[in-house]
């Protein structure tokens, strides 16, 4: 499994998402990350899935031990990057507009239009003026939906029968919440903090730990002495 988590330098972030997904029996998870990829002088949509029983895994490897479960989808192509560039791998400053996907979008004719989206940029010391890795902020949180990714791209590894739960965001957009199918049972205490069907088996951790240990009282017995596995009859020791 591969997961390039924040501090990856090869993949410079421009917004980040997490998917929950499950059903009975199968539970995933789906992290939506977009950025710029240098070594590809690209931005790109990156989806990387953990679950149970996660479909469409490409072998790889040189012997095909691995299975790769991250899925690309390009945002604005190499190309277009190039249109908007001045020097190697240096935004322009007079570009006014990028092509995403398969339409071209507006961009800010000043560094004040991009800090709604990039708040260090004018705080941070370097570098002072915009970069591809703010580019690639600047598109997911004016044209969120033209940027995001679709259901079906969410589904690609996942299992037929998953149903999704919820979307969080990292911020630069609000937060999403999907309603299951199914609508919960009505109850009369607080609201469960997790699907009530889901497999004991993925929830055995959590219910470890939030299981209180039992008290001395009900591990021992009337003398005072913890009680073995099996009752013994007790044995006279009377000295004759």
């Amino acid at each position: 499994m591969l997961f390039h988590g924040p501090g990856a330098s090869l993949f410079l972030y421009g917004e980040l998402a997490l998917s929950l997904f499950a059903d009975d029996a199968n539970w995933a998870i789906a992290f939506e990350k977009s950025g710029y990829a240098n070594r590809a002088f690209e931005i790109e949509l990156a989806l990387d899935f953990f679950g149970r029983d996660l479909r469409n895994l490409k072998p790889g490897g040189r012997y095909n031990e691995f299975a790769y479960n991250s899925q690309y989808f390009t945002l604005v192509a190499a190309d277009a990057v190039d249109e908007v560039s001045q020097d190697f791998e240096e935004f322009s400053p007079s570009a006014a507009r990028v092509k995403v996907r398969v339409r071209y979008v507006g961009l800010p004719p000043r560094n004040e239009g991009y800090a709604k989206c990039i708040p260090t940029l004018f705080t941070r010391d370097y570098p002072e003026l915009v970069t591809f890795a703010d580019l690639a902020r600047y598109p997911t949180f004016v044209y969120e939906d033209l940027c995001c990714t679709t259901p079906d791209d969410l589904r690609t590894c996942l299992p037929l029968t998953c149903r999704s739960l919820c979307t969080q965001t990292s911020g630069t957009t609000a937060s999403t919440t999907t309603t299951p199918p199914t609508a919960p049972p009505t109850t009369t205490g607080p609201a469960p903090t997790r699907p009530s069907r889901l497999s004991p088996r993925f929830w055995s951790r959590v219910t470890r730990s939030a299981t209180a240990q039992p008290s001395r009282q009900q591990t021992t017995g009337a003398t005072g002495r913890k009680q073995g596995r099996c009752n013994r009859a007790p044995t006279d020791h009377t000295p004759e």
